[in-house]
């Protein structure tokens, strides 16, 4: 017999049954161990929560700072924790990666995302991914981007995590487009359109978005923009939500920029700016400045310039150049051209020196046009060269804003030629381009009104559920007469109260639709000259060229007018001095000669409805491009002159110009542009007579005016 004693309890037996306690002795130490060894990584993760959470409060603030506390996370937690350490260099590859240290980023990423997946954390692993992506986006490799976009989709998807699935699939959309590739970018932006309705946060959407690229150049798009983002911001300040609030300041000024509304634009970014400052971030004053400049207000715009330059010492490199080129751009637009230079240079070697290989072809292109204006041709043109190389497979926007200089600055020192064949290449770009936004633009809006179809067949289902109800009370009422007479008459105010608004919302929705359609329109419009303009390079007929040119013209004559519809907000009619203005000009520009011609109009304030406006509008271009065909061809010094009076019901014009003079014959013979005008005058009740050799003049009565 053995005797063996255990925390103070004695036991007998055999060999065996002191060994079998044995065992039990050694497995609650091991236990206590495991359950010590967990409560220490538990207490020791929620300190690393801790750290991680105060360090990354300032990654978008003080570099320096955010440098160091990143640092130290990653010393701290090296080789004690695999989770903490990978965690750490994730965010310090953040920081790096925010000062445009990409290679070092791409390295310390990798490692970051095999110590994460030590403790299988799929969500770090796909960040991690998404980061790696934009360390490669900045750089231009798009190919590399989409591998390691298409790894943190995957993660986001298995996860179900749909907000950062969203914003996932608008980065890789961005990388196809870049890339040129119209299939795989509508593809993906449908994708994320979809989730949209289901994914609802604090989101930074145009800010992210738009800093990027420019999905969408429709106006109508910003315009319904900004009235969600109003609605958000007035939730997150009833919420306290600062980050949210400043978000939504920035796309408001993002989305006021793209209507060219400037100075609104200004006024959100400063409140956005200063509620940014509050958080301890940088505020956006270099684009405060810049649409300041835009506003043509001199004053304030270098004031917040030199706000932001003054905090160059703590910002990142990145930030840094952005600071030079919005100085450099606000110099320029001020006429201040060495100082532009200057600014323009800092930045452009910045970009160069960092392989900012998105930015370059930008800054080579800003800095072309500062030396072009200052007669340094041979500079810009050496500039201008290698913008052209460096835009080649990364940015189409900024290859057509290349090749629109470039036919500017060889138009301009007198090589024709040259100037040519950049115009082409412009022109085929720029209707490629047209194309995918189109396209994209489509892809929104179907996916805006999938949403919106599914929110009325939800509101259906609630309308039966509201009559049944109804039904119910009304039931009720017949046996409680005197209850349900007051009811009935509760429920009858409530039924017109309702119907009430439904109108209202139709007929907004109405508005807003009836705008959409004049905009469809217009791009159709816009597309046919596109397709008409390529059709007549393949011609080698002159008069066949001749007569396509002038189809383009009214097409373009009435595409005018629809998108003057759209961008008019509600009104149905069109005010005639600026339309006829516009018109004019866009005649000269595509169809006079290189001699400039001096016009004089004179136009009383005048709205029309739109069939009036359409037919009014196509018998001036038959007029006009008439006077430029015939009047103005090889005159030295053309003159036109373009005048519309309001006389009660009537409206009359005369079109004048100082060429050899004409004798008019309307004859069905004589060719489609005077008949055309002969059933254009039918239409307007109008009269035509030539009251001297160069001056014709036309009465109209079947119009309709539009008080």
């Amino acid at each position: 017999m053995v005797s063996v004693t255990l925390s103070g309890f004695t036991f007998e037996g055999s060999a065996v049954s002191k060994l079998r306690l044995m065992r039990c002795g050694m497995l609650v130490v091991l236990m206590t161990s495991c359950v010590i060894s967990a409560f220490c990584q538990a207490c020791k993760t929620e300190a690393f929560d801790k750290e991680y959470k105060a360090a990354s409060s300032i990654v978008f603030g003080d570099y320096q700072k955010a440098l160091a506390a990143s640092k130290s996370l990653v010393n701290r937690y090296a080789g004690t924790n695999s989770w903490c350490e990978g965690r750490s260099l994730q965010l310090f590859a953040n920081v790096i990666w925010s000062n445009g240290e990409y290679d070092e980023s791409v390295a310390t990423l990798r490692k970051a995302r095999r110590l994460v997946m030590t403790e299988s954390d799929e969500m770090s692993a796909a960040g991690i991914d998404m980061l790696m992506g934009d360390n490669y986006y900045y750089q231009a490799y798009y190919d590399s981007a989409i591998k390691y976009y298409k790894a943190g989709i995957h993660i986001y998807e298995k996860l179900g995590n749909k907000y950062d699935l969203m914003n996932s699939l608008h980065r890789i959309a961005l990388m196809y487009n870049r890339k040129g590739d119209m299939k795989n970018t509508l593809h993906y932006l449908y994708k994320s359109e979809e989730l949209k309705d289901t994914s609802r946060g604090q989101s930074n959407e145009l800010a992210d978005l738009l800093g990027k690229a420019s999905f969408f150049n429709d106006s109508l798009f910003y315009l319904t923009k900004i009235g969600d983002e109003l609605n958000q911001l007035a939730t997150f300040r009833k919420e306290g939500n600062e980050k949210g609030e400043y978000s939504t300041l920035l796309n408001l000024g993002i989305a006021h920029r793209k209507l060219g509304k400037h100075l609104e634009a200004a006024r959100y970014l400063v409140k956005g700016s200063r509620v940014m400052a509050s958080l301890g971030y940088f505020p956006t004053w270099s684009s405060v400045g810049r649409e300041y400049g835009e506003a043509g207000m001199k004053d304030s715009c270098f004031y917040f310039h030199y706000l932001a330059k003054a905090e160059v010492p703590w910002s990142t490199r990145i930030k840094n150049i952005i600071v030079m080129e919005f100085l450099g751009d606000s110099h320029a637009l001020f006429n201040n051209l060495d100082s532009a230079a200057w600014y323009m240079e800092r930045s452009y070697e910045m970009n160069t020196r960092m392989n900012n290989r998105i930015s370059m072809p930008v800054s080579a292109n800003r800095l072309a046009q500062v030396y072009f204006r200052m007669g340094k041709n041979h500079r810009a043109e050496e500039l201008l060269l290698q913008g052209i190389r460096q835009a080649e497979g990364t940015s189409r926007q900024h290859m057509l804003s290349l090749y629109e200089f470039g036919k500017t600055f060889y138009a301009a020192t007198g090589n024709p030629l040259k100037a040519l064949e950049y115009a082409d290449k412009a022109m085929v770009l720029s209707d490629s381009i047209n194309t995918m936004e189109g396209a994209m633009a489509l892809v929104y809006y179907q996916a805006q009104f999938e949403t919106v179809r599914k929110e009325r067949e939800l509101e259906s289902a609630r309308v039966i559920v509201r009559n049944r109800t109804i039904t119910l009370v009304s039931l009720a009422a017949v046996t409680l007469l005197s209850i349900g007479f007051v009811v009935s008459l509760f429920l009858q105010r409530r039924k017109i109260q309702r119907q009430n608004r439904e109108l209202q919302e139709s007929n907004a929705e109405q508005k807003a639709l009836t705008q959409e359609v004049h905009h469809r329109v217009k791009n159709n419009l816009q597309y046919i000259v596109s397709l008409l303009s390529l059709q007549a390079q393949n011609v080698d007929s002159p008069e066949l060229e001749q007569q396509i040119e002038e189809i383009k013209t009214r097409i373009m004559t009435m595409g005018l007018i629809h998108q003057r519809l759209y961008q008019a907000q509600g009104i149905q009619a069109v005010f005639l001095p600026s339309f006829l203005n516009e018109l004019v000009e866009n005649l000269m520009s595509v169809l006079s000669s290189r001699v400039p011609v001096v016009k004089h109009m004179k136009i009383d304030p005048v709205r029309v409805d739109v069939e009036s406006a359409i037919a009014l509008g196509l018998l001036i271009n038959e007029l006009t491009t008439n006077a430029i065909k015939h009047a103005f061809a090889n005159h030295p010094s053309p003159v036109f002159h373009l005048d519309v009076v309001r006389d009660h019901d009537k409206i009359t014009f005369d079109v004048t110009d100082n060429g050899p003079g004409y004798n008019l014959a309307l004859s069905a013979g004589r060719g489609f542009g005077v008949r055309l005008i002969e059933l254009l005058l039918r239409k307007l009740k109008g009269s035509m007579q030539q009251k001297s050799p160069n001056t014709i003049h036309v009465e109209v009565t079947g119009i309709t005016m539009v008080e």
